[in-house]
């Protein structure tokens, strides 16, 4: 089916593009859909766009270059993002037949149609009723290509759950957290076969067992789930989730979604730990790090401390040292932190040693080295996801780096494919909601939150990072609104409310800012407060604000700069002053001082440019280039 295209529009338009088949699939551009039958699957508008140029010049090469013109605006973008397009494009020719993408070195991609036949969809071992976690439809409709497009790696094992006392509302949630957890391990990728009551299956093959009992505690229903290694009979997850009476119909889906979201991204993991077992603990610990509010860093950190130095030829208790080391430096006494981590590198350098595939244990360099080191800590984590572009979490610690560095476009591609991957991860989801907003897309971060906040009630990072979001852009009226919304007795206990603020803000008071801004505020209330005086014009208590929380960073050599580091390793994320709230900031001379003094200037001039110097067009990007001479 031809399509009527001009080519000499240079930028690909979803929304005036016509539909067109390819293979067995009928492609909607407009829609961000390809059908196959009767099953429709949603597309990341980038790899949409990157489809559409493909198939325009169907079966002739097509440039990166030209992909960058013709889908990104001819804006600067990193190699692993058009490589994750592609991946994306790939598991959809898997999925539907009919088409390849080939790679042709040092030129580009081409883009292949062949007769379906030649394509047969990829089935999977599934012993068990499939059906699509309805929490995670809006996820996989925003990114689209779902990981169970990816063959499956981990074979798990689900035993149906027991009930206590064998009462009807207790087999009810039993049987239904039973499904749901089948249900959401097979839509992450996994391979699931269905237990027997009783059934303790040995030799079966499969890496993993989950079981699980629900019980009545007074008002409550409680269920407990556990996590089983197979091949060592160790518990390496164990988890009691639990809900009102009255609301133990959600609960089914909170347990599914708590052990998808625990072992959807692990996979990798597990099998890398399969050659040099680590201890049960430390595994446990990893299967928990990213998926639970409550998870306890510093016990983790104990254990890989201890663990670490008796498993040499382990790769994941080396990752797992160097990993919480960094993430905890901060919190460690003064005098304690150049020898940890000087143990965690070495740990790094050995997990690297290890497994040098594995595109995750690029991460840990960035955690163990200034945070100004930007350069360098970016092109780390596109070197893990060149060698591993379904890297677990490499692709979301980028995304995070380029949203901190004002490249937000690209950020919201990296987190949109990172949760792709994994849907049910949900530091993922928060993550991907956080972009919604920092880009003023609040309709896909209301339409994700809600759902996620029904599978995670007490997981308060989805709150957090939806409220970093907005401020990043410096939308007080909807931070207001939000929190309305919430409502005042389901904030979180951390949070320093900012409905004062946004009240004066809307009023253009700037007497009744200063009164709701103290400056014994914690971070992000101060880079609210910050953000709010630039907005009413006061820029010098804007940046007496921005000095409170963003000290200088840049040292005249790189010896000094770990000394800054070691000193007050903490540093609030810059998103704050690179996103749109600070745009008022940027027009003031002494922005180019404090954006020095983080490293950003340094990053800037070296060509990987901001979005506000992309797409907007500043006046202080002129600026940064001169001030170079």
């Amino acid at each position: 089916m031809d399509r009527a295209v001009s080519l000499e529009a240079r930028r690909i338009e979803l929304s005036i593009e016509t539909p067109f088949l390819l293979g067995r699939a009928r492609i909607d551009p407009s829609a961000h859909e390809c059908t196959v039958g009767q099953s429709v699957v949603r597309m990341q508008p980038q790899a949409m766009k990157v489809l559409v140029a493909l198939h325009d010049k169907i079966g002739e090469v097509v440039t990166r270059d030209e992909l960058i013109d013709r889908c990104w605006d001819g804006r600067i973008v990193g190699e692993d993002v058009i490589n994750r397009c592609i991946l994306l494009l790939r598991r959809l020719s898997e999925r539907t037949g009919g088409f390849q993408i080939g790679t042709v070195p040092r030129a580009g991609y081409r883009l292949i149609e062949a007769p379906a036949a030649m394509k047969p969809v990829r089935s999977y071992r599934v012993i068990a009723g499939i059906g699509i976690a309805g929490a995670a439809v809006v996820a996989i409709a925003l990114f689209a290509t779902r990981s169970s497009l990816r063959p499956p790696e981990l074979a798990v094992i689900v035993l149906p759950f027991t009930a206590e006392q064998d009462d009807p509302l207790e087999r009810a949630v039993a049987v239904n957290a039973s499904d749901a957890v089948r249900r959401m391990l097979t839509e992450s990728g996994v391979s699931v076969t269905e237990g027997r009551d009783g059934d303790r299956p040995t030799g079966s093959g499969s890496d993993l067992i989950v079981s699980g009992h629900v019980r009545e505690d007074g008002q409550s229903v409680v269920a407990s789930v556990t996590v089983e290694e197979a091949r060592r009979n160790a518990v390496i997850l164990s988890h009691e989730l639990q809900s009102d009476r009255a609301h133990s119909a959600d609960l089914p889906k909170q347990i599914g979604a708590n052990v998808a979201g625990s072992l959807s991204w692990a996979d990798r993991m597990i099998q890398i730990d399969e050659q040099h077992p680590s201890d049960p603990a430390a595994v446990s610990q990893l299967l928990d790090q990213f998926s639970s509010e409550e998870f306890n860093f510093w016990r983790t950190y104990e254990i890989a401390r201890r663990h670490a130095p008796t498993a040499p030829d382990s790769a994941i208790a080396q990752w797992q040292l160097a990993m919480v080391t960094g993430l905890l430096m901060h919190g460690l006494p003064l005098a304690d932190r150049p020898a940890a981590v000087a143990a965690a590198r070495s740990a790094a350098d050995r997990a690297y040693a290890l497994d040098p595939r594995a595109g995750d244990f690029f991460i840990p360099w960035c955690l163990l080295h200034p945070q100004v080191r930007l350069l360098e800590c970016e092109d780390h984590l596109r070197a893990g996801l060149r060698v591993d572009p379904q890297a677990a979490w490499a692709g979301s610690f980028l995304g995070n780096q380029m949203n901190n560095v004002g490249r937000i476009d690209e950020a919201l591609m990296l987190e949109g494919a990172s949760l792709a991957e994994d849907e049910f991860a949900p530091a993922k989801i928060a993550h991907a909601i956080m972009m919604f907003e920092a880009v003023g897309d609040s309709h896909r971060a209301q339409a994700l939150y809600q759902q996620s906040v029904r599978l995670w009630p007490n997981f308060h990072f989805l709150f957090r990072l939806r409220v970093r979001g907005m401020t990043e852009r410096g939308d007080f009226d909807a931070l207001g609104r939000f929190e309305q919304q919430v409502g005042a007795a389901h904030l979180p206990p951390f949070y320093d409310s900012a409905l004062t603020l946004a009240q004066a803000v809307r009023a253009h008071s700037l007497p009744r800012a200063k009164g709701a801004c103290p400056k014994t505020s914690i971070d992000q209330k101060i880079v609210q407060c910050m953000l709010a005086f630039g907005e009413l014009g006061d820029l010098d208590d804007a940046f007496a604000y921005a000095d409170l929380v963003y000290p200088p960073r840049r040292g005249r050599t790189l010896a000094d700069e770990e000394r800054l580091w070691f000193a007050d390793p903490f540093v609030l994320d810059t998103a704050f002053l690179t996103g749109a709230g600070a745009a008022p900031m940027r027009r003031d001379p002494r922005y180019l001082t404090l954006a020095e003094r983080l490293g950003l200037i340094n990053y800037w001039r070296s060509g990987r440019l901001p979005d506000f110097c992309t797409k907007r067009h500043e006046p202080v990007c002129t600026k940064i280039f001169a001030r170079a001479g």
